[in-house]
């Protein structure tokens, strides 16, 4: 059986090399392991040319075949994940299509499919990846950064975070894990939104309600309401405080207000609002 399968691999490799889609490959210590390597960079051409004939040449051989090298890693990258990186979807629906397929197959620290194309802003490929019943949602990368996490402070992308928030697997733990690390530090995403006066995120996350408004990061004791009057950020201050359930009386750990501090970097519109949320 396995001379069986080494001669099916030869044949393809053979076969997409006289249609122009073969490259270099690195050589290997057997047969085997030279069949499987010169099937993985054919594929991983053919997906980042585009070209979903030889994709769906590879897809079309058997399971027993196929799985040899579907999920392969090459340069930290695996054929999802390198489908989503150049947002071909086409091709995406196609590799999803096939059970052999890890779709949370992770790379290069940890991240998967879902991570890179939320990061990319790449709205289809995040729709079609949300789609798999086998998609885990929810999965942090070695810094604990979620694909939530990629799309608030990575791309910014306020439909990818509602799409995110929509589905059915995502947790309230997943919208409210504090981040220790270089994108979050200490802070839930939802400050990170305040932060960056990301209204439209902020509102995305306000509507689905699970976020907590008033929960404070592990350095300074600061609110989302807090940060976003530091910054100046009027209308995501205007936003929370049309939420309600916002204290705007809360204190960090320096005992400063929201108000307070809107007033020591010089921000009198935003510290004009707060004043009159407090009467």
């Amino acid at each position: 059986m396995k001379k069986f399968l080494n001669i099916i691999l030869i044949c393809l490799f053979n076969f997409l090399q006289i249609h122009g889609a073969a490259s270099e490959v690195c050589p290997a210590k057997s047969l085997e392991e030279i069949s499987v390597e010169k099937c993985n960079q054919l594929l991983f051409n053919a997906i980042s040319e585009g070209d979903v004939r030889s994709v769906e040449n590879f897809l079309s051989l058997p399971a027993t075949i196929l799985e040899k090298f579907i999920n392969l890693t090459k340069e930290d990258c695996t054929p999802l994940v390198l489908a989503c990186a150049f947002d071909k979807r086409e091709i995406i629906e196609k590799l999803l299509m096939t059970e052999a397929i890890d779709v949370n197959a992770r790379v290069c620290s940890g991240l998967t499919a879902l991570m890179v194309a939320a990061y990319g802003s790449n709205i289809e490929a995040v729709r079609l990846l949300l789609a798999d019943r086998r998609q885990d949602v929810t999965a942090v990368e070695a810094c604990g950064d979620s694909a939530l996490t990629f799309a608030v402070v990575g791309s910014h992308n306020a439909e990818i975070v509602r799409l995110l928030l929509a589905d059915h697997r995502m947790n309230s733990d997943c919208i409210n894990h504090k981040k220790v690390g270089p994108m979050l530090d200490g802070a839930t995403m939802f400050m990170g939104a305040a932060w960056n006066g990301d209204d439209q995120i902020i509102k995305e996350f306000v509507a689905d309600g699970r976020a907590d408004l008033n929960i404070t990061d592990e350095f300074h004791g600061d609110t989302a309401l807090m940060k976003a009057a530091y910054k100046g950020r009027l209308a995501v201050v205007r936003t929370l405080l049309a939420a309600g359930g916002v204290d705007i009386d809360l204190r960090d750990r320096e005992g400063k207000t929201a108000l307070k501090m809107a007033e020591e970097e010089g921000h009198a519109d935003v510290a004009q609002l707060l004043r009159q949320a407090e009467r």
